[in-house]
């Protein structure tokens, strides 16, 4: 991989563990670790690997 598409799911990776810092504070429980620990996964997956479109979720 480039260097931007790093830059660009590591980016991806910072926005998913903020969302689920912050999902995890609004319903005032859950477990953290596993949350920021599958981000970078998360982030590969949908940021470059799998072919989604979040607008179309059932084709």
């Amino acid at each position: 991989m480039d260097r931007e598409l790093i830059a660009e799911l590591e980016n991806l990776a910072a926005k998913i563990r903020i969302n689920s810092i912050e999902a995890i504070r609004k319903v005032g429980s859950g477990h953290i670790g596993g949350s920021l620990s599958i981000a970078d996964l998360l982030a590969v997956l949908y940021g470059k690997q799998m072919i989604y479109d979040p607008k179309n979720p059932q084709w």
